[in-house]
């Protein structure tokens, strides 16, 4: 199973408001996702990515288990 991380556009919204971060940011540069990515098509990289953002991340460990 990859574990990745959800909830990660809740995360930003928590962050002083003169951060820098956005959720697509902190999954690219500070997660593993970019080291699976060449393994998805363009659909399942765009799906991972709406999914790491989210706030369900339950569906999201089903996709990978």
């Amino acid at each position: 199973m990859i574990n990745l991380p959800w909830n990660l556009g809740h995360l930003v919204s928590v962050l002083p408001p003169q951060n820098r971060y956005t959720a697509e940011r902190l999954a690219n540069y500070h997660t593993i996702l970019p080291f699976y990515s060449p393994f998805f098509t363009h659909y399942e990289q765009d799906s991972r990515l709406e999914m790491m953002t989210a706030n369900s991340g339950k569906m999201f460990y089903q996709i990978f288990s």
